[in-house]
Parts: C-alpha cells; sequence; structure tokens
C-alpha cells in the first residue's frame, strides 16, 4: 500500500512501498521522543518530536511515492503544541510544493487542511471548520482521496468532504516532508508518530480500526460529564488497577502487537 511509519526506532524513518523501501533523513533538531512518549503511551511505544525551527524528516522522490498519482491518504498520529497553522505531510521540491495535509491552515484555529495539488499545478482544497484539533493531546489526523472524493477525518470521525470531477494525476514526483514546507519554512510543533503514506484511500472502517487498533475505551464513573479514557491493551495489566497477578499474559494482546 505504500507505508510510510515514522517512530519506528529512535534514529531513522522508513517509507515502504509493496516494492520498495524509501528511507527518510531525519533533519534539524528532530529527536525521538523518550520512550512510552508515543500515541500508545506503552513503554516500548516511539515517536519524534519537533521543536527547532528547520526541523523534518525528508523521504526522497521515488517511483514508489510517485505511484500515489490516482489515489492518496495521508495519515498521522501528531501531539501538536498548539492549534496554529502548521505542515503535517507534504510533497515538495523544495521551490514548490505539492499534495500537502496541515492543520489550522484553514481558520488558524485547529482545523484540518488538505490541498491536492495535480500536475498543472490546479488546487484542490477539502477543509474542515475550526476547533478539531486540540493541543496537548494525541490525536488521529486523515485525508484520503479515491480519484473522486476527498476526505477528511478527526481521529475516527469524518469531519469534511469535498468531490472533484476530471482531476489530472497528482503532483507527488517530488520528496515528502514530515513537519516542515522548506519552501517558505513553515514548521510542525510538537510529536508525530506512524505516518502512512497509502497509493489507495482508506474506507471509513478501515480509518476508524487504525483509531480504535489495540485499545479499548473505559470509565469509572456513570456521569456523562467524565470521559472515556482509551487504554492500550498489554498482556500483564489489562484491568489497570488491578494488581499484575491478577491479570495473567492473554495471548495476542501484547506490547508487541498492540503497537
Amino acid at each position: 500500500d505504500g507505508v510510510a511509519p515514522v517512530g519506528t526506532t529512535a534514529s531513522t524513518a522508513t517509507a515502504c512501498g509493496s516494492t520498495a523501501v524509501n528511507p527518510g533523513s531525519v533533519l534539524g533538531t528532530v529527536a525521538a521522543c523518550t520512550a512510552g512518549q508515543g500515541h500508545t503511551w506503552l513503554a516500548s511505544a516511539l515517536c519524534y518530536n519537533w521543536t527547532g525551527a528547520t526541523d523534518r524528516i525528508e523521504i526522497a522522490a521515488s517511483p514508489t511515492l510517485n505511484s500515489t498519482t490516482v489515489q492518496l491518504t495521508l495519515q498521522a498520529w501528531i501531539f501538536p503544541t498548539d492549534v496554529a497553522s502548521r505542515p503535517i505531510l507534504e510533497f515538495n521540491s523544495g521551490t514548490a510544493f505539492g499534495p500537502h495535509f496541515w492543520q489550522g491552515a484553514g481558520t488558524g484555529n485547529g482545523d484540518l487542511f488538505a490541498n491536492l495539488i495535480d500536475t498543472n499545478s490546479a488546487n484542490h482544497v477539502v477543509a474542515s471548520t475550526a476547533g478539531f484539533v486540540k493541543a496537548g493531546v494525541w490525536q488521529l489526523v486523515t485525508m484520503t482521496f479515491n480519484g473522486n472524493l476527498a476526505k477528511l477525518y478527526h481521529n475516527h470521525v469524518e469531519i469534511a468532504s469535498r468531490t472533484f470531477s476530471s482531476m489530472p494525476p497528482l503532483k507527488v514526483n517530488t520528496s515528502l516532508f514530515v513537519g516542515r514546507r522548506p519552501s517558505a519554512g513553515n514548521v510542525f510543533s510538537g510529536r508525530i508518530d506512524e505516518v502512512r503514506v497509502l497509493r489507495r484511500a482508506l474506507t471509513p472502517e478501515e480509518v476508524e480500526g487504525d483509531f480504535f487498533g489495540g485499545t479499548f475505551l473505559m470509565k469509572k464513573s456513570t456521569l456523562d460529564t467524565v470521559p472515556f479514557t482509551p487504554l492500550q491493551l498489554d498482556n500483564t495489566h489489562l484491568d489497570p488497577d488491578a494488581p499484575a497477578a491478577a491479570n495473567p499474559p492473554t495471548p495476542g494482546l501484547s506490547a508487541t502487537t498492540a503497537t
């Protein structure tokens, strides 16, 4: 499918296609997060932290990524420090940009924004209203395009869509940047984990599965004002308040398989 995971190791990012592996360069002051700060909060979970003005992960242009010209999914777990206009994922030549996925670019206040720029450099924008992206929490953001219909998701909920007809192929023959627009100096602020770039559109069910995969929701009150808390399944504490001895290992539910 053309997957580009970020947070797989402390020093590298890779983009893996069905026939090739595309290594990413970790540049600027981007650093691996402290263990356990990834979106699952497991001790083994890793992510990357954007804190500097030149921070980015760059995945060089390749035939594998260029195969996303008709359909495309851009997805990442993000933990932003603010809700201002900042890049999440962007195809960019260094002087001009291609398809990109940002937070806050439409309103400057927590919206999701994508521009599916085609090979004629024409804009095709789909954007949500303000207020979806929150600072200081992990959230899954996804843009899907099936060649006709573009959708934006915040966590597992569709928040915007737009239909485009007779579009030329997408302009994806450039490097892919995570958390950076090099041609203008815009940069993400916060943590990014589990980036995915697919040459097809994920279904709503798949997006929902990505959000809930390996987690369950619980709360200890019947009050509506008490929120559910997402918890990661592991093989030692299925009940987070029970002693370890009360929770024997369960096959298939481990820190390794759940990440």
